[in-house]
């Protein structure tokens, strides 16, 4: 494929008219991979005319509602999300089949934004007035609500001596600090019972990014065993995005979080849901399909990822260990395969024979593991525990 370079960015309130994509079951969010498969002429000739410009589109996830009358019916209409992620083109590749032309692309969302208006055009492409939406700028943390001592009443000689024995070895993600050698009493160094701040060390851990971030860290332990750490951001609002994208959320938790302009009360959402989660359950008929401990990482950047099918739908695919509640239809194939050296074969849900994803099974034994499912993450949604 040919790499494209240069960056488009758009200041934070501004007012701007993109060339939107609808697409069903994929919430993009910032810095995610996005394939494509564009056949159709009128996609074709609309991101013909993106790559000519600013490289630079709005993906909108189309998820489905229920009608007003939903209390006397279940029918439901398709609407698109009232806020999306601008796609920047970073490599692109053009052939011709049997005289049809067509467009593979690899895009990475880059900001979010509010839609304002919709336009159809005469040629039929969506375009869209957004306001670009700024993620909040979070303050440093004051350097004295870090540190605690065990009388009530701090002095300086007690500011220095609690400054001596805390080294500066970082949290996991970089803002805290860890005892070195503690004189203190175990009881004062494990609650931090009193600050040498103006507030209780307790409410600045409450909005803490940082420690949040080891909080879900740790809570990630029981949702994948085998994930990359070394890959995972470090900045809080880059890894708040990255748990958005790598987390088995459904279409209406996406978009509520997409919404967010705080990074910190989107981390403290995030891990309220992790800890609330046990199951993932049939979108359709609400039957058990896969634990959270099922969950693992077969793409270096996590469990989750968008995969594009000849057809030109896009798969956001979750990968999990073992599944429940399905059966497989069909013979075991290789073609296509976006696991290379794996054949997939179509798992369906017993209850309502509703499609759920693929088993993939190694064709090399050598291969680990031998078998995996990955299943649409659109079609799962979370059973949550009050």
């Amino acid at each position: 494929m040919e790499e494209l370079h240069g960056r488009t960015i758009h200041d934070a309130a501004d007012i701007v008219k993109l060339p939107l994509m609808l697409l069903p079951g994929v919430t993009l969010v910032p810095n995610q991979i996005l394939p494509l498969h564009l056949f159709h002429p009128q996609s074709v000739s609309m991101m013909k005319r993106v790559l000519q410009a600013d490289k630079t589109f709005g993906v909108l996830n189309y998820h489905r509602q229920l009608n007003e009358n939903w209390l006397t019916s279940h029918a439901s209409r398709h609407v698109p999300a009232t806020v999306g992620t601008t796609a920047e083109i970073f490599s692109v590749k053009e052939e011709e089949e049997y005289g049809v032309k067509n467009l593979t692309i690899k895009a990475e969302g880059r900001q979010r934004f509010k839609v304002r208006k919709i336009n159809r055009q005469v040629d039929g492409v969506l375009m869209g007035e957004v306001k670009i939406l700024e993620d909040a700028q979070l303050p440093e943390m004051p350097p004295d609500s870090l540190f605690c001592n065990y009388k009530k009443k701090p002095n300086y000689l007690t500011s220095v001596l609690a400054r001596k024995q805390w080294n500066t070895t970082n949290y996991r993600f970089g803002s805290g600090l860890r005892i070195s050698a503690d004189p203190f009493p175990k009881s004062c160094s494990k609650s931090a019972q009193t600050s040498l701040s103006a507030f209780p060390h307790w409410v600045y851990q409450q909005y803490n990014p940082y420690k949040l971030m080891d909080y879900i860290m740790d809570e990630m332990r029981d949702w994948n065993k085998n994930l990359e750490s070394k890959l995972i951001p470090t900045d809080p609002n880059d890894f708040s995005h990255w748990l958005t994208h790598n987390l088995p959320f459904d279409d209406v938790i996406r978009i509520s979080l997409l919404e967010l302009d705080c990074p910190i009360v989107r981390l403290r959402r995030q891990f309220d849901f992790m800890r609330k989660c046990s199951k993932l359950q049939c979108r359709e008929c609400a039957s058990h399909i896969a634990d959270k401990s099922d969950l693992f990482s077969m793409s270096q950047k996590g469990p989750v990822a968008a995969y594009v099918n000849p057809g030109g739908y896009v798969h956001e695919t979750v990968t999990f260990y073992k599944a429940r509640g399905l059966r497989l239809r069909g013979s075991p194939s290789c073609e296509n395969s976006w696991f290379p050296g794996y054949a997939w074969t179509i798992a369906e849900c017993r209850v309502c024979s509703h499609h759920m994803g693929w088993k993939f099974t190694a064709c090399n034994k050598e291969l680990s593991p031998s078998k995996f499912w990955g299943l649409t993450r659109a079609l799962l949604t979370p059973k949550i525990s009050e």
